[in-house]
């Protein structure tokens, strides 16, 4: 952008004009005109303003950092947790979601297999849902129970349904819940460990005593 500068020069020329009368007593004068002449130049916007280079401004606390270099990138808090009192959903990073229900004492029945031994008896309801684009096969799923520090045994009871995981295939979008059974030292202390597949993810539950 150019500004049009405007600069007088005083006129070093004077127009003089004698005037001259005629007859007796006659007179002359002479009357000095002063003319003034005007230059006009064109002015560049970077010479009107001079080279001054523009300053940055500094931080008000003298660091020398600007508050965006200062802010810290955030944190990720998408990293999955695999652990959760009973009645929670545990949900992996590909949409797969687990939920087990709160234990509850049960009485195996009369041909059950498993956990003779165990004073108490504890029965969990597992929710799966395939919230993945794949298929996903509940048969891979391995539970495991420990109880006032010693590993409980699963239950097996056609009647009462503890048949262990489902066999069938789950469809995206699809859930399934089924019953487990195991036999436990305290029913007030329990940690239920779920295998979800064969590379060694797992979910994990457990009772208020149990994750204190």
């Amino acid at each position: 952008m150019n500004r049009t500068a405007v600069r007088l020069v005083p006129g070093a020329a004077a127009i003089a004009v004698a005037l001259t009368g005629c007859g007796v007593g006659g007179s002359s004068s002479a009357a000095t005109e002063t003319v003034t002449q005007t230059v006009t130049e064109t002015v560049g916007a970077s010479e009107a303003a001079g080279d001054a280079e523009p300053v940055e401004a500094e931080p008000a606390d003298g660091s020398g950092k600007s508050e965006a270099d200062e802010a810290e990138p955030s944190k990720d808090t998408d990293a999955d947790d695999n652990i959760a009192p009973f009645g929670e959903t545990l949900k992996r990073g590909d949409g797969l979601e687990v939920t087990v229900s709160p234990p509850e004492s049960f009485t195996p029945g009369r041909y059950s297999a498993g956990g003779e031994g165990s004073p108490e008896h504890v029965r969990l309801e597992v929710t799966l849902k395939n919230g993945t684009d794949e298929a996903f096969d509940p048969s891979l799923l391995y539970a495991t129970v420990t109880s006032g520090g010693a590993e409980g045994e699963e239950v097996f009871d056609t009647d009462g349904g503890l048949d262990g995981a489902p066999m069938t295939t789950v469809l995206p979008g699809k859930s399934v819940t089924y019953p487990v059974g195991f036999g436990v030292k305290d029913s007030s202390d329990v940690l239920m460990e779920i295998e979800l597949d064969w590379v060694g993810e797992t979910a994990i539950f457990g009772t208020k005593s149990a994750l204190s």
